[in-house]
């Protein structure tokens, strides 16, 4: 939760005889002068402390981002038609010309997802031209859809549209008797009951509302953003911003300081460069962070090099499918298991891996002997908080338990392994996102175009935040012990390890064979047990 801490002369009457006070500073504060006004919240010779703040560049990016689906343009393209045809002896002529060119540009921004054209990135200026909408002033535009309210006015507009769709969808047709006869002839009895409901309502919110926010999107500046053509099976425009240090530096300047505040904040260079060559300026900015709370002995960390039968391991985007590396990491895990007690958390990079991972373990009957150890649990792309629930309970007992989850997953962030849930945490890999990827290549140009190495910054900071936002699971207390295996070669190298977390990275051990590996383990659990056990006693 970030949190931002207001002085008195804009709290609310309710507190009056406190010196600060604590509120969420939530999406719409972050970007929104209007809105921080409305609660009252001035940042002038005010402290923000922002929580979680490793991740505060890609939150702003997520805020400042936008998209909208062809559908929906299609579906607003239909209620602006309708809403001028109704109302258009009754608006005055400025209010009815916003209206056209609002139809104008929905229907423009359609021809142009259907059209031939394989542009799939353009600045603002490219799309002005290419949708041929020079003469539309989109801030003046977006102004009239903020000052008239006409998402909600829309919203009840929409509603109506709805139900109007689900009557007609609804009415049957009066059949004659022989229509009636044959109808039932061909009906099937498990459809009867079905059909006899009629559909609920849907509850989709107007498609005006997205396309507002991409207006908005269109009016930062035009060097800062852009816009992604999309026209794959669910064709769409999407904009994504570029510069969001930009955006945190106006929230940066209009207070008395910030203090941004993480557990995980490294590797912190590229957020520190951002923000140094832009108009805060190095010399307003101060670094302090310090060790964990525990002693070394209560953390054992080590890069595992190589799989149990001696193979160097590296897990890429050309091995991660080979049969031959499956199985070979399936038998490390298996192998390596055995010899830790109560829970144990294996994040691997994606789900798609996890699958084949999972597969080549059955396959192998690999599984089948991790699970005469452990009970073994896995985390899905759906809701997983029953499963969590099942292997807390399964880590406390004497068998313990397993748990394969992703990185950058919902069990890599905000949950905690503490104690016996997370008594050992092995990352398999490296999990660098797809540096094809439109959106990323985008990023990184842009970075390149306003530092030196500025795109491969991003995409290492990418990756190791996830790793340790996952290492980071275990060991939640003073008293918290755990072991943490890198199972890559690559967690070895200089340049990946300076990057992770100090707590972690100045105790990591590297260059150990796996049959010292499990030494060292065995050790490791059994001197803190028995400090545990002196504790108790």
């Amino acid at each position: 939760m970030n949190f931002v801490s207001v002085s008195t002369r804009s709290q609310p009457s309710s507190l009056p005889y406190s010196p600060h006070f604590f509120c969420s500073f939530s999406v719409s504060n972050f970007k929104n002068y209007v809105s921080r006004n409305t609660w009252g919240i001035d940042l002038k010779d005010n402290v923000i402390i922002l929580d979680e703040a490793h991740n505060v560049l890609s939150t702003i990016n997520s805020l400042y981002s936008a998209e909208i689906s062809e559908k929906s343009l299609a579906l607003a393209l239909k209620l602006i038609r309708e809403y001028n045809e109704k109302y258009k002896l009754r608006l005055k002529a400025k209010n009815l010309l916003y209206m056209k060119q609002l139809e104008q540009l929905t229907s423009k921004m359609i021809t142009f997802l259907k059209s031939e054209s394989k542009e799939d990135v353009m600045t603002m200026a490219q799309l002005s031209r290419n949708l041929n909408i020079l003469g539309i002033n989109l801030f003046k535009l977006a102004t009239y859809i903020e000052k008239t309210d006409l998402c909600k006015k829309f919203h009840g507009f929409y509603v109506q549209f709805q139900r109007n769709e689900v009557k007609k969808e609804n009415e049957k047709p009066k059949l004659t008797g022989i229509q009636k006869l044959l109808a039932k002839k061909d009906e099937k009895p498990e459809e009867t009951a079905e059909e006899s409901e009629p559909a609920p309502p849907k509850t989709v919110s107007s498609p005006l509302f997205s396309l507002k926010s991409f207006i908005d999107s269109l009016t930062n500046k035009c060097e800062d953003g852009r816009i992604i053509v999309d026209k794959t099976a669910d064709p769409k425009f999407r904009y994504i911003l570029l510069n969001p240090a930009d955006r945190l530096a106006e929230v940066l300047k209009a207070c008395r300081s910030t203090v941004l505040v993480g557990g995980t904040m490294e590797p912190a260079q590229l957020l520190v460069e951002t923000l140094s060559r832009g108009s805060i300026g190095p010399d307003s900015i101060r670094r302090f962070s310090c060790s964990h709370v525990i002693n070394d002995s209560q953390l054992l960390a080590v890069t595992i090099n190589k799989t149990v039968d001696g193979k160097p391991f590296r897990l890429t985007y050309q091995t991660r499918s080979l049969p031959e590396t499956l199985k070979s990491l399936a038998r490390s895990i298996q192998v390596l298991s055995q010899h830790l007690p109560n829970g144990v958390v294996v994040f691997v990079p994606s789900y798609d891996f996890l699958f084949e991972l999972k597969k080549k373990m059955i396959e192998t009957k690999i599984l089948e002997q991790i699970e005469r150890k452990k009970s073994v649990f896995t985390e899905t792309r759906q809701s997983t908080s029953d499963v969590f629930k099942r292997f807390s309970e399964a880590a406390k007992t004497s068998k313990g338990a397993i748990f394969f989850a992703v990185i950058g997953g919902k069990m890599s962030e905000g949950i905690n392994f503490s104690d016996e849930l997370g008594r050992a945490v092995i990352v398999i890999g490296l999990p660098f996102p797809n540096k094809t990827a439109v959106e990323l290549r985008e990023r990184m140009r842009f970075l390149d175009s306003q530092m030196p190495n500025g795109g491969n910054m991003l995409y290492e900071s990418l990756c190791m935040h996830a790793v340790n936002q996952a290492i980071g699971r275990a060991i939640r207390h003073r008293n918290d012990y755990a072991a943490v295996y890198l199972f890559d070669e690559r967690f070895s190298q200089d340049s990946i390890k300076s990057k992770l977390s100090s707590w972690i990275g100045d105790r990591t051990q590297t260059n150990l064979g796996f049959t010292e590996i499990i030494q060292k383990s065995q050790a490791f659990f059994k001197s803190n047990a028995e400090a545990v056990n002196k504790k108790c006693n």
